[in-house]
């Protein structure tokens, strides 16, 4: 009966042993613990020396069969039991550290949820924020958005000069020595500003002044005796932004020739003008237009002759004007005498006098 016994024992130390590591790591009991291949792998492992004992010349060796079953025993205990051993230790370390941060997680999360109004006031205070930032940017953008709509709504709202001073009930007869207004302003020696369309000028001393004939002349000056007179004109250029006109100043500056010939279809602006200055009777000749540069700004100078018939007396007249743009508006200096008084430092001066500013452009 002992030659048998270890032919039982394998199978049982080896299924008690599996049972028993399964059971720790599934924290339940040994026995409950076997599963199925457990059982199977035991019984495989005590065929092993049955199958070699049952090969034997002389028939079944009960001698060779512990013999061999003593070896597999060893080859298990060596191969499975000892890394087994091992490996539940570590498992066992996992489980504990496991076990330890659920319940750390789980104290944490009670701690917390004790205390609802802590993320509630967390989210509002950032809501707010949230709020305060976005209310800031559309702020801004909004601000800027009515100030360029103002900006655009005060260039598309100018008018001519004559215009502008009825409508704000400006007398356009009155001296304007002695009567003042807060569009204009008027200072010794013929100094003239105009605050409607940014520029300031000196004239001529001693020369007589007032608003001129146009609809678009804001100050003049002239010696009657003479048939001399100078003045300055601001018309409005038609464009529909405030950005197209600032693209428009700058084409200007870069050669006022060059764009006022983009304007007309013949694609000469000299020749347009010349035509239609005949055309209202005017017999211009010696007609010369260039670009020309003072200070800081680019002019288009025109100059010609033409001829004016009183009494039968023939006068010779030079004209002269310069020409340039700024701010959306087109100035134009205009100078004409008679050939035998002209002089030609005159308008060169008041050109050079001149004084363009606008801080909201």
């Amino acid at each position: 009966m002992k030659k048998y016994a270890s032919l039982i024992a394998t199978p049982i130390i080896v299924l008690f042993y599996k049972a028993s590591v399964i059971g720790i790591l599934s924290g339940e009991l040994a026995i409950t613990a076997i599963p199925i291949n457990i059982i199977l792998y035991s019984f495989m492992i005590m065929l092993i020396p049955i199958i070699i004992a049952a090969n034997k010349k002389d028939g079944f060796s009960l001698e060779a069969f512990n013999k061999y079953n003593y070896y597999t025993l060893g080859l298990f205990i060596l191969l499975v039991i000892v890394p087994h051993i091992y490996t539940n230790k570590e498992l066992k370390a996992q489980s504990e550290w496991k076990t330890t941060t659920e319940n750390y997680q789980i104290t944490e999360t009670t701690t917390i949820n004790d205390k609802p109004d802590y993320w509630d006031s967390i989210f509002e205070e950032q809501v707010e924020i949230d709020h305060k930032i976005e209310n800031k940017a559309v702020h801004k953008v909004i601000t800027a958005r009515k100030a360029k709509a103002q900006k655009e709504k005060k260039y598309v709202l100018k008018k001519s000069w004559k215009t502008f001073l009825k409508e704000n009930n400006v007398n356009l007869t009155l001296d304007v020595y002695a009567k003042p207004n807060k569009y204009e302003s008027f200072y010794p020696n013929n100094r003239y500003t105009n605050n409607y369309y940014y520029l300031a000028a000196d004239f001529p001393d001693n020369w007589k002044v007032d608003r001129g004939f146009g609809e678009y002349t804001l100050y003049r000056a002239h010696v009657m005796d003479s048939a001399m007179q100078i003045s300055v004109n601001v018309v409005v250029n038609r464009v529909k932004s405030l950005k197209e006109s600032k693209l428009n100043d700058q084409q200007y500056q870069k050669s006022p020739l060059q764009y006022s010939n983009k304007q007309v279809s013949s694609k000469n602006y000299k020749k347009y003008i010349v035509k239609l200055m005949r055309t209202q009777g005017l017999g211009v000749y010696d007609y010369t237009m260039i670009n020309k540069k003072i200070r800081s700004k680019n002019y288009l100078k025109s100059k010609y002759k033409y001829n004016e018939t009183t009494d039968d007396l023939t006068v010779t007249f030079i004209a002269c004007s310069y020409q340039t743009t700024a701010f959306g508006l087109t100035y134009t200096f205009s100078y004409s005498a008679p050939e035998l008084f002209y002089n030609q430092n005159v308008i060169d001066d008041l050109v050079f006098s001149a004084n363009y500013a606008n801080l909201e452009y």
